[in-house]
């Protein structure tokens, strides 16, 4: 009988899990399926007592004087190698996806690893850093509960007044594949925005007593700063339409005056972007009238010059 020794170093937390994969591709093509079953639990009862480990260390920084400074790195590095561990680990499951007992190493080490995730989130989320990209496994299951209530939502929405297009654009925010590079919710930020966003959104429509709920929708997203290019487009060619309809110079100023005045009312809500990188969608709408008013009034006076000369 062959033996296979572990050492994992009193320091080296996570050593032990780090490539499972590597770890035992040698030893499963040296060694028979007995002793591989044997070297998979050996492995997975080192990942149960390494995952402890962190969980202990996670709380006991918390109670080291000498530490605080470094408490926020500490979690978050944590955070981020965990994540890597499980994007590592969930491909691996992809890869051995007929292997049945390699998966159910690979799930049981990956279910370790989340609890310990789902630790940080619950009970060290003042040092989370919500800019991390999440696990590719969560946005695997996050897609699939997004499709779902959004088909609930657009059976909500058989309102007349509610433009279909901007229904489309919203939805375009959830409608993303896996191999899509530029996810919206990626990370612990947008997905936290996402959810927000689709549960008042089925608030409002779920709301009768609301006269027309295309302007309410219209003004909850620039109320909830959904600053999508997608969606400043659509509302300048909506407002630009309804301006080409007035006949006068001065009915399209009045016009224009008039929705920014809407707009500037509306308090946007403090914290919230859909692109944090981004102008915010009130700004950016404001701006464009003011810059559509201003063109307006130079025209008129242009042509008054002109008349009167």
């Amino acid at each position: 009988m062959k033996h296979i020794s572990l050492l994992v170093p009193e320091e080296a937390v996570l050593a032990s899990i780090v490539d499972p994969r590597t770890m035992f591709t040698g030893a499963n093509e040296f060694l028979g399926a007995s002793a591989r079953e044997t070297g998979h639990k050996l492995l997975l009862d080192t990942a149960k007592n390494e995952t402890e480990i962190i969980r202990i260390q996670l709380v006991s920084i918390l109670f080291d004087l000498n530490k605080q400074r470094d408490v926020e790195f500490l979690i978050q590095n944590t955070q981020s190698v965990i994540i890597r561990l499980l994007d590592n680990l969930y491909a691996y499951q992809l890869d051995q996806s007929k292997n049945k007992k390699l998966l159910q190493l690979y799930t049981s080490i990956s279910d370790l690893l989340n609890d310990i995730l789902s630790y940080i989130e619950n009970y060290l989320s003042k040092y989370l850093n919500i800019d991390e990209k999440i696990p590719n496994i969560y946005y695997s299951i996050i897609n699939k509960e997004f499709q779902q209530q959004l088909s609930e939502l657009n059976l909500q929405l058989k309102d007349p007044t509610v433009d279909h297009k901007l229904i489309e654009i919203i939805s375009s925010t959830f409608l993303k594949t896996k191999s899509d590079k530029n996810k919206r919710f990626a990370t612990y930020r947008n997905l936290s925005y996402s959810k927000k966003l689709l549960s008042e959104l089925r608030s409002i429509i779920k709301d009768d007593k609301r006269k027309d709920l295309n302007v309410a929708i219209k003004n909850f997203l620039i109320y909830f700063n959904y600053n999508d290019p997608a969606f400043i487009v659509y509302m300048i060619d909506k407002l630009s339409g309804e301006v080409n309809d007035k006949e006068s110079q001065w009915e399209k100023v009045l016009k224009l005056k008039y929705e920014q005045k809407i707009i500037n009312q509306i308090n946007c809500r403090p914290g919230l972007a859909l692109n944090k990188d981004n102008i915010s969608a009130k700004e950016q709408l404001v701006t464009w009238i003011q810059e559509e008013i201003n063109f307006l009034q130079t025209k008129r006076g242009v042509f008054q010059l002109l008349f009167f000369n």
